[in-house]
Parts: C-alpha cells; structure tokens; sequence
C-alpha cells in the first residue's frame, strides 16, 4: 500500500516519522511532501498517486488540511483520507462557529 503523508511547513513531526517507520516495517511505502517546499502539492499528489493521504497536523492547520483535503477529494473518489490533529477541542469549536 503507498501512504503519501502531507504537511504544511518543514518542521518534523514525530507522529508521521513514527507511522512511516512503523509501515514501512510493515511493507508499505510511504512519502511526505511539505506544502512549503512543493510548487503544485495537488500535481504532486496525483503524479504519486497513493492509496491513502494521511495528514498529522497542529492547532493552527485545521484550514490548510481541510483546503488540500477537498482538493485531493476532488480528483481521487475513493482514496482513503486519514485526519489527526494534536487539539480536537479547538476544531469542534471551529466547526460550530463556522456552522453557526
């Protein structure tokens, strides 16, 4: 299985370093493209052409991953999307405002 991890800046993330090594171990391939360092991610993305797009990211990327998120959506139908962020409570209250 190719898992194609995203980020926004050049900083390490330790849960995406840990996945990777762990699937890798496991047999699967795995990349990280940082949105910063990339021209086009979206291109990128496609040319790749992973099976799963996993996104690990901080309080203040809740926009950024949902942006590049229904992008990606857009072009890949049936691509498994995984989300994690580091402080759930503030995208609840983020949502609710939004929704409001």
């Amino acid at each position: 299985m190719k898992i194609l991890f995203l980020q926004k800046d050049i900083f390490g993330k330790p849960a995406i370093m840990l996945l990777s090594a762990i699937l890798k171990k496991a047999g699967h391939q795995c990349d990280v493209l940082i949105d910063e360092l990339e021209k086009n991610l979206i291109k990128k993305v496609l040319r790749l052409n992973p099976d799963v797009v996993a996104f690990s990211i901080t309080t203040g990327e809740y926009e950024w991953m949902s942006e590049i998120g229904n992008k990606i959506r857009k072009n890949f139908k049936k691509l498994i999307i995984c989300r994690s962020i580091i402080h759930p409570i503030q995208i609840i209250l983020m949502v609710v405002y939004i929704n409001i």
